[in-house]
């Protein structure tokens, strides 16, 4: 009702899924006798990657991309040893971002609570040097490292995991949205409180 259909070609229409977006095309469509551009009608995981322009990884690429990280803290990392655990970690990468969490505070927090963990008052234990144990406790203390170095390939591949471009989105929303704007109308339409 706001915009007449020369006009809609101009606009951007943002929805949760990509299933909405399916069925809004189809339903925008059966409103019109005339023919007419459509808006560019998008699900926001593609609104996202679309502005920030990067690609997103796949879950096996980003498995691969975070070994080849810890490769370089430790050569000795057996893949198989890496696997367990590092699909959560790189869901907790993925949720920082989302969340625009500060990485080196949450980092700094996960460190300290670790070490809080491993302090044994008055039963006189000590990790030994090499051990397994003193490299569990190493891990946390270089999580920062490991996210930026992890964030550093990507970029450098013109890659990003799903909470990495929404936060590059976000700290650069000026220059990727607002300075030179593609559509002259966005609206962000379906979402709720969990999405």
């Amino acid at each position: 009702q706001k915009h007449p259909l020369r006009d809609l070609s101009g606009l951007c229409v943002v929805l949760p899924t990509r299933r909405a977006t399916f069925f809004f095309k189809r339903e925008l469509a059966q409103l019109s006798d005339t023919p007419f551009l459509a808006p560019d009608v998008l699900a926001v995981d593609d609104f996202v990657m679309q502005l920030c322009g990067l690609q997103q990884i796949d879950n096996i690429g980003l498995l691969f991309e975070l070994y080849d990280v810890f490769k370089e803290l430790d050569p000795n990392i057996k893949f198989d040893r890496f696997t367990p655990w590092a699909s959560t970690l790189l869901q907790d990468f993925d949720k920082i971002d989302q969340y625009l969490a500060p990485p080196k505070a949450v980092f700094s927090w996960v460190s300290a609570a670790k070490a809080i963990e491993r302090w044994q008052p008055g039963e006189g234990w000590t990790a030994q040097p090499d051990s397994a144990t003193e490299k569990y406790f190493k891990l946390f203390e270089n999580l920062t490292p490991v996210y930026t170095s992890l964030q550093d390939r990507l970029l450098v591949r013109r890659m990003a995991y799903r909470g990495m471009a929404y936060r590059h989105l976000a700290e650069n929303a000026f220059e990727l949205l607002l300075a030179q704007p593609k559509h002259t109308f966005y609206y962000f339409a379906g979402f709720n409180a969990l999405s």
